[in-house]
């Protein structure tokens, strides 16, 4: 958005006019308004009330923003019809005023809804009628749009929206199956849950959803006993092409369901098993629309994104993204292709993929089909005949995927891949256990560009966060973790017992109101090590893949580029808390 970005302008501002330290504003440096914003309210170096105000004053943005705090939600909850076109922006009503003193509806009247500023370009009047009850979408009925700062406006929205779930979860009663199917698929969509689980014993369903490392269970819709049986027919049968001989004759079945939720923006990856007195059903949701990600969605260090970009302009070698499952490889993978395209539009793009996780136009995307013959080394000798600038293989799984790889890095192409490492330097050890073949490991390696890993982790509340001032106020564990990397910066403690911003933040994804002070907010925590001729040299030194590791490893700390030290140079920016740092990481246990 052109006008969020430029904060250099609103901190200078804030300057010239005594609002702010000059050396404050140095260290808070930041072109993206937006982002800017975020990090002095959550880390609390300016109030929302005087960044509402300073703003105001500036009065560089399109819509004067208000305070949100104070404002009471006060709209009956009958007026929305789709509130998940509410959710979807955290757009909150906030009053409702009838023409004339009786309340009749056929006279109109005036409606005011709250928005986050970020999304003035994205929201309008139009947008929000159409999530109003048809009784209100009419021209006698006017809607006033107010705005304000992001995260106080999405505290207000989990204020509002828990008001009208339970009368929702009457309402869900009454419907059929496949639209209890369907709500708990859309629910999941609107909530960022990748993974849901039915699990059926004795004609009881209880449902999980996982968010990171954790299973919620979610329980806005009940299944009766007679449809706990039907579940499994409706899903594979009717949504899915199962045959209904197959469904009830195979113990375990895999499949998938194209159109999830009726959008064509989602599939669902479908495992399905019996298990004692019932089955369980494993759906994995695949948003196919990944266009619109790009680096600045992630906290990245300069080094980091510095390698990165060198990378996207090499035109040979290896790229790799590594990370356990779940921390979030293929949408940073996708990410980089699409930053590939907007820094060279006039390339060619292939991928082996199994399966396809999203859609992307203009790219040659080939479904890898094991089961019929056709496998990654069956398309790969396509590609030899081929110029394409970068190909893409879904995963380095074994090694049939690892000499495809070999094969085209060495002969001269760019290609991105992904793998399950827990860290960059655990690379080496990947390949040997997959080649079994240490020559061929450090022939691959030659190739190597950039290796990438991911760790998820949960942003920290900026509500009951508190920075420490003091090392009274650390544990001994914490003062040995942190002298342990030769941390030296800010150090942020989360709430254990969460406040309630926090627990109304994360209610919709736990469907409970628990928190130790962390948002159901994914952070990735990206480490990442590119392969220039001093790397490579330390690789070339070392031929045992242990040897390599630790070598490597210790190159990555003694310049403060490890996984454990990005995520401290996080915490100083106030985005994640200390309790979160030692949860993800161990203390240095590898040098001196």
């Amino acid at each position: 958005m052109s006008d969020l970005a430029d904060g250099i302008a609103f901190l200078k501002f804030l300057v010239e006019k005594g609002y702010m330290e000059e050396v404050t504003a140095k260290i808070n440096e930041m072109p993206d308004l937006n982002r800017l914003l975020d990090d002095m309210y959550k880390t609390q170096l300016l109030t929302e009330s005087k960044c509402v105000a300073y703003l105001n004053e500036w009065g560089k943005l399109k819509e004067e923003l208000v305070e949100v705090n104070p404002m009471e939600v006060s709209l009956p909850m009958d007026v929305v019809e789709d509130h998940d076109r509410l959710s979807k922006y955290y757009i909150v009503p906030i009053s409702i005023s009838a023409n004339n003193a009786s309340g009749q509806l056929n006279t109109g009247g005036l409606i005011k809804f709250l928005v986050p500023y970020s999304y003035h370009n994205v929201v309008n009047k139009d947008y929000i009628r159409r999530a109003l009850k048809p009784v209100h979408q009419t021209s006698a009925w006017q809607i006033e749009l107010l705005y304000g700062l992001g995260d106080p406006v999405a505290a207000k929205y989990y204020d509002y929206a828990k008001k009208f779930i339970d009368s929702s979860i009457a309402q869900v009663d009454s419907l059929s199956l496949r639209q209890k199917l369907m709500k708990v698929f859309r629910d999941a969509v609107s909530n960022k849950i990748m993974d849901v689980v039915f699990l059926v014993q004795n004609s009881n369903v209880t449902i999980k959803r996982k968010f990171m490392d954790e299973f919620f269970t979610y329980d806005k819709v009940k299944f009766k006993p007679e449809e706990a049986r039907a579940i499994k027919s409706m899903l594979a049968g009717t949504l899915g092409p199962v045959p209904a001989s197959v469904i009830n004759s195979e113990p375990a079945i895999s499949y998938v369901i194209r159109n999830l939720i009726e959008d064509g923006n989602y599939e669902g990856r479908v495992e399905q098993t019996d298990i004692r007195d019932g089955y369980q059903i494993h759906i994995r949701i695949v948003n196919l629309q990944l266009h619109s990600m790009t680096f600045d969605d992630y906290y990245l260090t300069p080094y980091v994104k510095q390698a990165l970009d060198k990378a996207l302009w090499e035109t040979r070698g290896l790229v790799i993204y590594g990370g356990p499952r779940g921390s979030g490889k293929q949408v940073f993978i996708y990410t980089s292709i699409n930053e590939f395209r907007e820094r060279r539009p006039n390339t060619y793009i292939e991928s082996l993929e199994d399966p396809i996780e999203a859609v992307l136009d203009g790219v040659a995307q080939i479904q890898v089909e094991e089961h019929k013959g056709y496998g990654f080394s069956y398309y790969g000798k396509a590609f030899k005949r081929h110029s394409t600038n970068l190909y893409f293989i879904g995963e380095l799984r074994d090694r049939e995927t690892v000499e495809v790889a070999v094969t085209e890095t060495v002969s001269g192409a760019l290609l991105f891949t992904t793998t399950h490492i827990s860290e960059c330097a655990g690379i080496f050890k990947k390949l040997g256990a997959e080649l079994k073949d240490d020559d061929m490991v450090i022939k691959l390696t030659n190739e190597f560009r950039l290796v990438t890993n991911l760790t998820m982790s949960r942003e920290v509340c900026p509500k009951c966060v508190k920075q420490v001032t003091s090392k009274k106020e650390l544990s001994t564990s914490e003062i040995m973790f942190l002298q342990s990397w030769r941390y030296n910066g800010r150090v942020f403690k989360a709430n254990e017992a969460g406040c309630d911003y926090c627990k109304s933040y994360n209610y919709n994804v736990t469907n409970k109101l628990e928190s130790i002070g962390n948002l159901a907010k994914p952070l990735i925590i990206v480490e990442g090590l590119s392969f220039d001729k001093e790397v490579l040299e330390i690789c070339n030194k070392h031929y045992h893949v242990n040897d390599r590791e630790n070598a490597v490893r210790k190159f990555m700390i003694d310049n403060n580029i490890y996984k454990s030290q990005v995520a401290l140079s996080i915490m100083h920016q106030g985005k994640l808390s200390i309790q979160e740092c030692m949860r993800l990481f161990p203390p240095n246990i590898y040098t001196n």
